[in-house]
């Protein structure tokens, strides 16, 4: 897990698919990731991220969701059905 602190006006922009948490006070903005262009979005691998203007903590995560499931069955001891 990473914290980002964003001071009051300051901004920053997540993969939708790392995100994790905000605090009320964080002000969030969805768009496509490359604005205007969804076939050119849709190929950088990258199709939704989050704008997000502080005050306020943002939670994220190292891995997407589909890496995060496949480095846990890679290290724990059970077998994916």
């Amino acid at each position: 897990m990473d914290v980002i602190t964003l001071a009051e006006g300051q901004q920053v922009v997540v993969d939708s698919g790392h995100l994790v948490a905000y605090d009320e006070t964080v002000k969030s903005n969805l768009r496509r990731a490359v604005e205007g262009k969804t076939v050119q979005s849709l190929k950088s691998g990258e199709g939704l991220v989050f704008e997000f203007t502080g005050p306020g903590r943002i939670m994220t995560q190292t891995r997407n969701p589909g890496a995060l499931i496949l480095h846990l069955t890679e290290v724990l001891p059970f077998e994916r059905a």
